[in-house]
C-alpha cells in the first residue's frame, strides 16, 4: 500500500494529466513570484536540463532515476509556501525553439504537439505565450487487495481487478499498465464468480439488515463538524506528507490525523441529509486508507519506486519484500515475497 502512482498534472486554468512528452521542450518552472526554483532542489552536480531531459521518458514519479527530482522541486517549493494560491507552480513555454524541437518529426512531442496545442487552445490557453500551473498529484494506487490468480481474495466469492488489487506491478509502473491487469484479472475474476455462482446459487445472508443498521449507527450525525472541512483536512496533510516526499515523523503525523478525522467524524460530524452519510462513510474510509498507507510507508525504512523517503534517500535490497496488512498479525503486517506465499 505504499506504492501509489503519482505525477505532475495541470491544476488551473483546468485539471488534467500533464504528459510527459511535453518536457522534451523543455518548459520553464517559476514560483508564485516567477523565480525560477527548480535548482533550488538539485545535488550538486546535475542541472536542470538533464532532471527535465530524464522526465520526458516517464509520466510517473520514481525514485529510481533522476527524474525525480521535477517532483521532488515542485512539491518542496509547495510545502515551503513558494506555491500559488491555486496550490501549484507556474509553467511555461514561452522561451522555447520550437523550430528547432518540432524539426524532428519522429519525436513523440512533434508527433503530439498540434493535437495537443489545439486541445489547450479550446480551453482558454495558448501553449505559446501563456503560463499554466501545475502540482504533483496521485493518480493511481499499486497495492490493493492480495489475490490468487482468478483475482480472488482471501475472503471467498470477494474478488478484486485493477486498481484495488496488489502484485502485478511492485513498486513502479508504467502509464497505461492498470488497463492490462483491469482486463486479463477482470476476466479471470468473471469466470472463476460465474463458477462459484453455479455451485452454490445465491445464498441468504442472516442479519444482513441488522449488522447494516449497526453499522449506520455509528454515525449519529448530530455534530456541527462540517466533512467537507474535516475531508479537506485530511487532503491536505496527506499531499504533504504521503504524496511525495516522506519521512517519519510526517508519516506519524497523518496516521495521527487520519485518526482524529475518523473520531471527529464519528462524533461531531454534521450529517444531514442521505448524501451527506455517504459522504461520511467515504470520508472514514479514506481516513483507514489514508493509516494503512503511512503505516506501510513508515515500515519501509527506505526508499524503492514511486515510494521516497526524504530520511532514507536509498533503497535497501534487504528490504525487497512486500508489506502484507493483517490485522491477525503481530503490528497488523508482515513482510513477504508475494510469489513465495502460494
Amino acid at each position: 500500500m505504499e506504492f501509489m502512482q503519482a505525477g505532475v498534472s495541470i491544476v488551473s486554468p483546468f485539471v488534467n494529466l500533464f504528459g510527459n512528452y511535453l518536457w522534451n521542450a523543455g518548459p520553464r518552472l517559476t514560483d508564485r513570484d516567477g523565480v525560477p526554483f527548480l535548482s533550488d532542489y538539485l545535488p550538486e552536480g546535475l542541472t536542470v536540463q538533464s532532471v527535465i531531459d530524464e522526465k520526458q521518458r516517464h509520466f510517473p514519479f520514481s525514485s529510481s532515476d533522476i527524474s525525480r527530482y521535477v517532483e521532488i522541486g515542485i512539491q518542496s517549493a509547495i510545502n515551503e509556501g513558494r506555491g500559488t494560491d491555486d496550490g501549484g507552480v507556474y509553467l511555461d513555454f514561452i522561451d522555447c525553439d520550437f523550430d528547432r524541437i518540432l524539426a524532428d518529426r519522429t519525436s513523440s512531442i512533434a508527433r503530439m504537439w498540434p493535437l495537443t496545442y489545439d486541445w489547450y487552445k479550446e480551453r482558454g490557453t495558448h501553449l505559446y505565450r501563456d503560463k499554466v500551473q501545475i502540482a504533483c498529484s496521485a493518480h493511481a494506487i499499486n497495492g490493493g487487495l492480495r489475490i490468487d490468480p482468478d483475482a480472488q481474495s482471501n475472503i471467498r466469492g470477494l474478488f478484486a481487478a485493477g486498481e484495488v488489487a496488489a502484485g502485478p506491478h511492485g513498486a513502479d509502473r508504467l502509464g497505461g499498465n492498470m488497463s492490462v491487469t483491469c482486463q486479463v484479472f477482470g476476466a479471470r475474476a468473471g469466470r472463476k464468480a460465474a463458477e462459484l455462482a453455479r455451485e452454490h446459487g445465491h445464498l441468504d445472508i442472516p442479519n444482513l439488515f441488522d449488522e447494516q443498521a449497526a453499522f449506520l449507527a455509528r454515525l449519529p450525525g448530530h455534530g456541527s463538524e462540517p466533512l467537507p472541512e474535516l475531508r479537506r483536512s485530511l487532503q491536505m496533510v496527506a499531499n504533504r506528507h504521503l504524496l511525495i516526499l516522506r519521512d517519519g515523523k510526517g508519516l506519524e503525523a497523518l496516521r495521527s490525523s487520519a485518526t482524529a478525522i475518523r473520531d471527529t467524524v464519528l462524533s461531531a460530524g454534521r450529517i444531514e441529509t442521505p448524501q451527506d452519510r455517504i459522504n461520511a462513510i467515504e470520508l472514514i474510509n479514506m481516513c483507514e486508507v489514508a493509516d494503512i498507507m503511512a503505516m506501510a510507508a513508515l515500515e519501509r525504512a527506505e526508499s524503492r519506486g514511486s515510494h521516497y523517503r526524504t530520511d532514507l534517500p536509498e533503497s535497501d535490497d534487504s528490504q525487497d519484500t512486500n508489506i502484507i496488512i493483517d490485522r491477525t498479525a503481530p503490528n497488523s503486517f508482515f513482510c513477504a515475497r508475494l510469489g513465495e506465499l502460494g
